[in-house]
């Protein structure tokens, strides 16, 4: 799925829903490339140099997570994304799962 904007807030249907996804803990990385398989969004933004603040890092991670995993109470374990940067350069990530935290 592409993902090019970002979604207003909110993203989910009910306030439980949302609270539900902050809860569940994803890690990301290029899909074909060397990085590490338990990256988090933060690390990935960062080793980009996509920016900080401004750019609004987290309501993007937050849009791919909500486009792909629209029941936060029962997510799929992976789920892939192409995401238009706000660089204008186009990453095709990949979404897990993290196999601890609340996720379990």
């Amino acid at each position: 799925m592409l993902i090019d904007k970002k979604l207003p807030a909110p993203m989910y249907k009910t306030e439980d829903m949302s609270k539900r996804s902050k809860r569940n803990h994803w890690f990301v990385r290029e899909k074909g490339s060397n990085q590490p398989h338990d990256q988090s969004w933060y690390d990935w933004w960062k080793s980009r140099s996509l920016g900080l603040g401004k750019s609004g890092h987290i309501a993007w991670r937050s849009t791919c997570i909500a486009q792909n995993a629209p029941d936060p109470f029962n997510p799929p374990d992976s789920f892939d994304v192409d995401f238009q940067a706000p660089n204008g350069k186009l990453y095709h990530l990949e979404f897990k799962l993290a196999p601890h935290g609340p996720n379990k």
